[in-house]
């Protein structure tokens, strides 16, 4: 299991205060939602459930009737892929849980009937009202999935919000919006007068419901990709900052692990205070670092040296599984880039004996994105490594 093998993990017990190192590689892979089609609803009926976002709680208003409510949801198929990834020798997965903001808030969105009102481009809550909390049978929903994981003998990396949170509004034609939620948490005057009320309705009663489930989590991750929002001036630094810095607190003070999603592997843009905070927690062992590694896209072709990153341990987040295209490839691995029956081999090989990674993640399952190939080659190329045996 992942916590044998990265000794690390706080502890209801303990201060949190472990500085232990992964001694082994460890693979994981992003299972950013269930993929799973449809969900059933009491009274009849199913509603499509297949997208980032939508696994948890009753879903969008627009999905149901006044006659019709969602049973629990059954994660009996997501266990059995569990199993099947866990015979790989993937023993982690990353998860999103908010995501874009499609499933909250989780309320009518009729702007004269509740809390909320919809304006051009973005939602926001009407004067004097804090941020919805999640319903129960969300927390139940997100309990079941971590169940699913230790039976499977996995761990998890839930991810609280991703980037696209903050981007402009999109209302979609089945009557659901997505995205325009950065209001939400900074508020109509950009203050951040909503982070702790956000949090409080949101990230605090996922972690108390993960003390229920404790042996899943390997980690709660903040947000991820926060970096596009930065680059795309969704949000300042100093706001993504203070709000990163926030959630922390809170899941450390619960004595949970953290991670952050980074694009970078140093990023600029965060504030002093929170360099700080992430170099105190890494030291203490309740930060692991992250960044993704997608050569191509304005990021560097080669790993930066593990030895010389600013906080550690550190783990890969995310890295393509695609066959790549040459502008893509991976610059320490250029002789085997292109070949299909070795390239992802290798790129395992390279992180654990040659860059001393001590924990990286595919990317993805359920994506059809163009850095996603899962095919028998991919599988069998996992599989000869995580068994130790020469490249299929």
């Amino acid at each position: 299991m992942v916590d044998e093998v990265c000794n690390v993990a706080p502890s209801d017990d303990g201060d949190g205060t472990s500085n232990s190192v992964c001694p082994r590689f460890v693979l994981g892979v992003n299972y950013p939602w269930t993929g799973n089609g449809t969900r059933a609803v009491s009274g009849g009926g199913s509603v499509t459930s297949s997208r980032c976002g939508w696994d948890f709680g009753v879903g969008p208003t627009p999905w149901w009737s006044a006659t019709r409510h969602p049973v629990p949801r059954d994660w009996s198929s997501v266990h059995a892929k569990l199993q099947q990834l866990r015979q790989l020798g993937i023993s982690v997965i990353r998860f999103w849980i908010l995501a874009d903001g499609i499933n909250y808030p989780q309320v009518d969105w009729h702007p004269h009937a509740t809390a909320t009102g919809l304006l051009t481009r973005r939602l926001v809550l009407k004067p004097g009202v804090a941020p919805p909390p999640l319903h129960a049978d969300f927390i139940e929903d997100f309990v079941g999935l971590c169940q699913a994981c230790i039976s499977a003998e996995m761990k998890i990396i839930p991810s609280l919000i991703s980037f696209e949170w903050f981007k402009e509004l999109n209302e979609r034609g089945d009557g659901t919006t997505s995205q325009g939620r950065g209001e939400l948490i900074f508020g109509p005057d950009g203050s951040g007068r909503f982070i702790n009320p956000f949090l409080d309705a949101t990230l605090t009663p996922l972690l108390h419901a993960s003390r229920r489930v404790r042996d899943a989590i390997f980690a709660w991750e903040v947000i991820n990709e926060p970096d596009w929002a930065i680059r795309h001036d969704h949000v300042s630094p100093d706001d993504m900052s203070r709000f990163i810095r926030a959630a922390l607190y809170r899941i450390h003070g619960l004595n949970f692990r953290s991670t952050i999603g980074f694009l970078s592997h140093n990023p600029s843009w965060i504030s002093a205070p929170l360099r700080r905070l992430l170099q105190t927690a890494s030291r203490r062992g309740q930060y692991w670092h992250q960044f993704h590694h997608y050569p191509g896209y304005s990021l560097p072709s080669r790993l930066p040296a593990y030895d010389r990153l600013p906080f550690r341990p550190c783990m890969i987040g995310e890295f393509a599984t695609d066959v790549p295209d040459p502008r893509e490839a991976w610059g320490d691995c250029r002789p085997t880039e292109g070949n299909r029956n070795r390239y992802l081999y290798h790129r395992l090989e390279f992180l654990e004996q040659r860059s001393n990674y001590p924990m990286a993640f595919l990317w993805a399952l359920n994506s059809n994105d163009g850095k996603t190939e899962w095919g028998t080659n991919q599988v069998n190329q996992i599989r000869a490594y995580m068994n130790g045996e020469p490249p299929p």
